[in-house]
This record gives C-alpha cells, sequence and structure tokens, in this order.
C-alpha cells in the first residue's frame, strides 16, 4: 500500500485562500481568543460559570464535554474535551478528524433517520449558517435540541445538545461550532428499539413532549437570568452575570426529571405503554354526540345478541366491557372506556386513558410473540388502513393482577360526525370485548405446548384464528352474538386438533367441548323444562318433598339427570343438574358442551363387553334426531360408569326425547 501510494503521480491544484488561517487540532488550544468567543456566548446564554470555561479551556476533567468542529474543513472535529470523552466514551483519537458526528448517530439508521431528524436538521442549519456567514454580521443564533446519541460502548443515551456558532474577531474568516452535550443520566424507551422504529409514532411523539419541555424550560430559564442579571445591576451596577445560574444545566435537568416520569408511569411488564394521547381524550371528549352514536350502536347490538331475559343474564355474567379508540391518534390511544372495564382488566380509567391498550397483553414479551404475533398484526392493519367494516379478533390478554384470559373482540370503525364514508380522518374504533370461558381451557393448553418445547401450539391457534376470519366473512352482527360464533368455529376446530391436546381426554375417552353452543342455546331453560314434563318427573321419581320449585331451581339432590343436544355435534351435554354432579364428581364446568361418554369405564376392553350393546342402543335413540320425539319413546339402559374419583358403580339411565322452546333435547 505504501508503494502504491509513493508511486502515483502528484498533482498540483489551487488551494483555499484560506488554508494558511485553518487552526488544527494541536493549535486549537493556543487559541484563547476561540474559548473567549465561546465563553462570551456561554456567559450570555447561558450564564456559566468562568470556572466552566477555564476548566474547558484547560481540558480539565471539571470542564464541558464539547466539541468544536471547524467550518473550512467541512466541518471535522478540530477539538475534543477530556470531560466529553469521559461522558461518552468516545477517546479524542477516536474522534478528532471525524466529518461531523456521525459517529454518533443512533443505531440503526432507521431509527436515527426517524427519532433525530430535528436535531440533525438544527445542526445542518448552524453549519449552513455559519458557512455562509459574511464578516462583520451578527453571529448567527445558537440552538439548543434534544437527541438520542450512541456511546462508544454502542449503547443509546439522551443528550442535550447546545449549537454554538463562534466568529472570533481576531479572525473574520475562521468560523467554528461549538457543540456542547449534557448527556442525562434517563434511561431510553425500548421502544426506540422496535423493528418498526422507522414508522414508530411512540418514540417520535415523546421526542416531540421532550423536545417541548426543553424549550420551554429553556425559555423560562433564560428569562429568570435575565431578570435576575437586571436585578443586580440595577441593585449594584458594578455587578458581574451570576454565577450560580446555569440555564442549560438547569433546562436539561428538567427534561430528565420529565424523561424518568413518564419512564416509571410507562412501563407495564415488557410493554411501554407512555400516555401520549391526552389531547385525544380531550378532543373526543369535547365531542358527547359522538359517544352517544358510539354508544347508541353498541347497545342495539347488545339487544340484538341478547334474545331474551335469561340470556341477558348469561349476557351480563361474560363481563362485556367496551371502549373507543382513536386510530388517528398518537399510539393509538383510548379515548374511552366502559364503566365494566375495570372489572374486566382490573385497569383503572384514569390510568388506561390516553394510552394504546397493549398493556392488556401478556407483560411476557416471548408469551405475547409466540401466541398474538399474527393477531396484533391484522389488528395494527385494520386500525391504519381499514376503511369502515368490522373484524373479530381472538387474543390471549392479561389482568392488571397478571391473571390471563382469552379475549374475543369484535371492533368496528365509526366516522367522526360530519366525515365521508372511507375517509380516514377523525375516525374512532369502538371495541366490544368479551371473555371467552368455554373453551378457556383448550386455549391456556396450547399455550404449555407452545411454551414446552413442542411447538405447535401457536399453529393450533392461527388455525382457529383463520377458520374465525373464514366465518366473519359471512356474519351479520345483528344475527350472532360474537360467542355463537367463536362456539360454532371452535366445534370445527378442535375436533381437527383436539387429539393432541390432553385436555380433551378423559379416563381414557376422547370428550372434546365442541358442544358451547348447544349449552348457550339452553341456558335459563331448564325451568320451561321443568314446567313442560312435570308429570313425566314425577311419575319416574316421585314428586319432591318441597314442590316442583326445588326441581325448577336446581336444588334437589336427589334429582340426577342431564340434557343433551341430539343435533349438536357429538350429542352434547347442554345442562346437568345438581344432583349428576354430587353423583359423579364432575361439575357444570367440565361437563357442558361434552358427550357424556367420560362416564364409561377406563379400560377399553372391559368396557367393550360389559357396555358395548348398551352403547350402541343409546346412540342409536340418540341419532333420532329432530322428528319431535314425544316423552313416551323412552330407554332404559344399564351401564357400568366410573366416577372421576376412579371409583366403579353400575347406573341405571332412563333416556327420553323432549321438545323445549321448539328444539328437540334428550332428558
Amino acid at each position: 500500500a505504501l508503494a502504491l501510494r509513493n508511486s502515483k503521480p502528484t498533482r498540483t491544484m489551487e488551494q483555499p485562500q484560506f488554508e494558511e488561517q485553518v487552526v488544527t487540532a494541536e493549535q486549537l488550544s493556543s487559541r484563547p481568543d476561540i474559548f473567549e468567543c465561546l465563553a462570551q456566548r456561554l456567559h450570555q446564554e447561558h450564564g456559566l460559570a468562568d470556572s466552566s470555561i477555564t476548566n474547558t479551556e484547560h481540558d480539565a476533567e471539571e470542564g464541558l464535554p464539547v466539541l468544536i468542529l471547524d467550518a473550512h474543513q467541512d466541518f471535522q472535529v478540530t477539538y475534543s474535551s477530556v470531560a466529553f470523552a469521559l461522558a461518552t466514551g468516545w477517546q479524542k483519537d477516536a474522534v478528532l478528524g471525524k466529518q461531523g458526528i456521525d459517529f454518533l448517530r443512533l443505531r440503526p439508521d432507521a431509527s436515527h433517520d426517524a427519532l433525530n431528524h430535528q436535531a440533525w436538521q438544527e445542526l445542518l442549519n448552524s453549519q449552513q449558517s455559519l458557512s455562509q456567514h459574511v464578516a462583520g454580521t451578527p453571529c448567527p443564533d445558537p440552538a439548543t435540541v434534544l437527541f438520542l446519541g450512541t456511546l462508544a460502548s454502542g449503547v443509546a443515551f439522551w443528550s442535550v445538545m447546545d449549537i454554538v456558532p463562534i466568529t472570533p474577531k481576531s479572525d473574520c474568516q475562521c468560523h467554528y461550532l461549538a457543540l456542547i452535550f449534557l448527556p442525562l443520566d434517563a434511561p431510553v424507551p425500548p421502544a426506540i428499539f422496535d423493528d418498526r422504529a422507522a414508522d414508530n409514532a411512540v418514540a417520535t411523539a415523546l421526542l416531540e413532549i421532550l423536545r417541548g419541555d426543553l424549550v420551554r424550560a429553556r425559555r423560562e430559564l433564560a428569562e429568570e437570568l435575565r431578570m435576575e442579571v437586571a436585578r443586580r445591576l440595577e441593585e449594584n451596577p458594578a455587578s458581574d452575570v451570576p454565577q450560580d445560574m446555569g440555564v442549560l444545566n438547569q433546562a436539561a435537568d428538567e427534561v430528565r426529571k420529565e424523561i424518568m416520569h413518564i419512564h416509571e408511569d410507562a412501563k407495564e411488564g415488557d410493554h411501554y405503554v407512555p400516555k401520549l394521547g391526552w389531547e385525544s381524550v380531550e378532543a373526543f371528549e369535547a365531542r358527547p354526540h359522538e359517544l352517544e352514536r358510539i354508544t347508541a350502536e353498541i347497545h342495539e347490538l347488545q339487544a340484538a345478541w341478547q334474545v331474551s331475559t335469561d340470556d341477558a343474564a348469561r349476557f351480563a355474567s361474560q363481563q362485556m366491557s367496551y371502549c373507543v379508540v382513536d386510530s388517528k391518534g398518537v399510539d393509538c390511544p383510548l379515548v374511552f372506556v366502559s364503566t365494566g372495564f375495570k372489572e374486566f382488566t382490573g385497569y383503572d380509567r384514569c390510568w388506561a386513558l390516553g394510552r394504546n391498550c397493549r398493556f392488556m397483553q401478556p407483560n411476557t414479551q416471548k408469551i405475547n410473540m409466540r401466541i398474538n404475533r399474527p393477531e396484533l398484526q391484522r389488528i395494527d392493519e385494520f386500525c391504519q388502513h381499514g376503511r369502515g367494516g368490522h373484524t373479530l379478533s381472538l387474543l390471549l390478554n392479561e389482568r392488571a393482577d397478571g391473571r390471563h384470559f382469552w379475549n374475543l373482540m369484535y371492533m368496528k370503525h365509526a366516522l367522526a360526525e360530519g366525515s365521508e364514508s372511507g375517509s380516514q380522518h377523525g375516525q374512532y374504533i369502538f371495541v366490544m370485548m368479551t371473555s371467552i370461558t368455554s373453551q378457556k381451557d383448550a386455549l391456556d393448553m396450547l399455550i404449555l405446548q407452545e411454551l414446552g418445547g413442542a411447538g405447535s401450539g401457536a399453529e393450533a391457534m392461527q388455525k382457529l384464528r383463520d377458520a374465525l376470519r373464514e366465518r366473519e366473512e359471512h356474519w351479520l352482527p345483528s344475527e350472532a352474538a360474537p360467542l355463537r360464533i367463536i362456539g360454532e368455529v371452535s366445534t370445527a376446530w378442535i375436533r381437527d386438533v383436539g387429539q393432541s391436546l390432553d385436555i380433551f381426554w378423559e379416563q381414557g375417552h376422547f370428550v372434546p367441548r365442541i358442544g358451547t353452543v348447544s349449552a348457550l342455546n339452553f341456558s335459563g331453560m331448564w325451568p320451561l323444562t321443568v314446567d313442560a314434563y312435570s308429570s313425566y318427573l314425577e311419575d319416574l321419581l316421585g314428586a319432591p318433598a318441597d314442590g316442583r320449585n326445588s326441581w325448577r331451581a336446581n336444588r334437589d339432590p336427589n334429582l340426577i339427570c342431564t340434557v343433551a343436544d341430539p343435533l349438536g355435534m357429538d350429542c352434547p351435554l347442554a345442562f346437568l343438574s345438581r344432583g349428576f354432579q354430587e353423583s359423579t364428581g364432575y361439575n357444570a364446568g367440565f361437563c357442558l358442551g361434552r358427550n357424556s361418554r367420560y362416564l364409561q369405564i377406563s379400560t377399553p376392553s372391559l368396557n367393550e363387553v360389559l357396555n358395548g350393546e348398551e352403547i350402541t342402543r343409546m346412540q342409536e335413540f340418540c341419532s333420532v334426531r329432530g322428528r319431535g320425539a314425544s316423552s313416551s319413546e323412552a330407554l332404559i339402559a344399564l351401564l357400568l360408569n366410573q366416577h372421576r374419583s376412579g371409583e366403579r358403580f353400575w347406573s341405571l339411565c332412563h333416556q327420553t326425547h323432549v321438545v323445549v322452546g321448539q328444539a328437540p333435547y334428550i332428558l
């Protein structure tokens, strides 16, 4: 390389006229006029003590973290203080001679371009003004910016940077740019390093807030400084600028405190959810008619989904809650939550408003990404680019106390009043949330399966979501509730993936819970069944001691019975009495929606020998579907069954066809 360099022909070039006046890194410290000019500007702007400038000029550790760039050498770094090296880790030999301060750029570049655009623009403006400065004219104004840089160790850091143009009077053709850094001892938000940081509105909005705080604090503190100087000069004309007031330092400290406050308030598990949407909240609250319109539509849907008083009670028990999101606000903030929101999520209204609702996602990022990532991307697409319409979404969420739940969300765009159809301006999204309980055990099993190393849980989860989307394409919200839709979809899904899930096996029998729709349909209809078939029950069992009311209220332990749906997939149980639960050890939470073959003994060969013929007779009886059979058609079977504890018992089973609410069932 040396030989090649020496062999190159030399060329003579016309050198710039100011070549002889360029100050090198070694010569700069011998130019007291530069530091004198810098000291004058810092006195004027910030009220810094003389000792700060003196220590900087002598390159002491107590000096300012400062870089000086030479305007006539394309803004190369010609001076780097020891204090700068101590603050950032960038040593002199690694900095001197570098073109500008690109070595401080945030990595990756996309993050830097998105988040430091304003700061870098101020720097470029100062460089341009200084390059075009005419001798004898006032020196360009300094500028103070907040930016995110990179330490020599590669770690990101906050810093206030004061950009101070210097034009020494002794040398009108030499211009310099002093950059004074005040690194802030404050955490950098994790949103900065999001893989979509170039488009990350959270970090950008956060920086805008902090920059506003910096400008405000600097302006207010500078005004205080001027007033203090005026007061002291009035008292004593010989008085100097007060040495106990550093505007830049105090302004930087104000920003640091604000960063700490936002950071401490914004952390929720692995999520960063700063309250950036107060303007959106206030704008929504200023439009009460908007909320009235949305609430009316929600109540209309709820009325359509609650087809009877009993359904209404069941609906209330499902803990439905709703909220409104501003899709055009910073970070899609919540602008309204219903009164049931706290009961549903555990989060107070005052804490939730103004934040993105991702605080409800699992606090552990690993679980959230493995289970929810594809669905979160789809929701983001719907919120940002959906032009009207609605969607159903199923997410694993987490309450404030750490308990997780499966959240079935109905989301719909609601255009602001006065907006045209398809407009993206002023658009709100209302979200109706329902906790899934019928298939919670199966869905929970997928989490364990995915995180346990099997790696198939997320794939099975995606199959359910795909089926939900396919069903959604042919769904009108006014015709069926989301719970009914998820019940229909999960039935086929469980038959597809359920064989691999332990939760669907009991006593060696595959009993998937695929009949939850049947249980929902029959909900609240047991009293009607008692009223319609009381004579039959009394003939079979004798009259209850305290009358039929104990049957209607399901209080009689001697009534051991179930109701099955012969039209449902796998003839699922839609109701079981208190006596049945006590005599078998199985509760309603386990039984409803399943076929009752979990009562059969766990030894397949013995079950076939002792129960095979009876089971066949019962299956044939149950397969008579929808013919409106009367209670006179009955079947009596004797089975060897098994208690949940494993103890075996003989069961005499009497089955009959009944019709309740115009639908056939088996009692």
